[in-house]
């Protein structure tokens, strides 16, 4: 059986399509890509992209604040299901005093 001849395409669709191709694979090997506008003047070397002792202590007081968070829900509710308890028990008690 002959192979198929491959599909002549103008230089215009193969650019479009090369483009297209380009960007999918940008999306899929980076999926956060943004656009940042910088002034002309600016040296990228010049820039420290490292996050400072500041920002990294920022960091780990949201983490340690998510934490603490976590950890006392669990506790309220832990407490609030003692109180239930004995609640019922009063309850049952005040039942029985009647």
């Amino acid at each position: 059986m002959p192979k198929p001849k491959p599909r002549k395409r103008s230089a215009a669709e193969t650019a479009k399509r090369e483009k297209k191709f380009r960007k999918h694979l940008a999306k899929r090997n980076n999926p956060v890509r943004g656009t940042i506008v910088l002034p002309a003047d600016l040296k990228l070397e010049d820039v420290d992209w490292n996050a400072s002792a500041a920002e990294r202590g920022f960091a780990k007081l949201a983490e340690l604040d998510r934490e603490f968070e976590k950890q006392e829900l669990a506790h309220l509710r832990q407490r609030c299901k003692a109180l239930q308890e004995i609640v019922d028990a009063d309850r049952a008690w005040l039942k029985k005093a009647e």
